[in-house]
């Protein structure tokens, strides 16, 4: 008698949110090396009570710094996430026309903390627990010209 086992991948829970959409759209100035920014956006229905913070995405190869909007602001430290809250998340990365021109950061790249088959990954924290949510698509928008 032979005893024949398997391992099985370790299910990735469900996150405590639905993606309703998300996008990106490129800013370029309009002043000579000004730059441009690619600005993406994630919108998002909360699906938990329980207590939920979105820390940063990952896209093309950079970690990016989340600023979360709820009904029209930016949520502040203390305000709190409930459940059908829908959210804007919005993370940008600048990119300067030539290296060195500005004294804004450049996109640091990152390696994303796991791997992913998609167009961005969302770390969030949900019960205290870190979590990571694929992005399979990112519409894009059109440019739009900064005068």
């Amino acid at each position: 008698m032979a005893l024949i086992g398997c391992v099985l991948p370790k299910q990735q829970q469900a996150a405590p949110f639905t993606l309703l959409e998300a996008g990106m759209q490129e800013q370029r100035s309009g002043v000579h090396g000004g730059g441009s920014s690619q600005d993406f956006t994630f919108k998002v229905l909360v699906t938990t009570d329980d207590k939920i913070v979105f820390d940063s995405v990952w896209v093309e190869g950079q970690m990016l710094g989340l600023r979360i909007e709820k009904e029209g602001h930016l949520l502040g430290k203390n305000e709190r996430i409930a459940k059908n809250d829908i959210l804007i998340l919005h993370a940008s990365s600048f990119i300067p026309s030539e290296p060195g021109s500005s004294t804004l950061p450049e996109p640091v790249k990152s390696e994303p903390p796991v791997k992913f088959t998609g167009k961005a990954l969302i770390r969030y924290y949900h019960a205290d627990k870190p979590g990571h949510f694929t992005v399979t698509a990112i519409r894009e928008l059109p440019p739009v010209i900064m005068h």
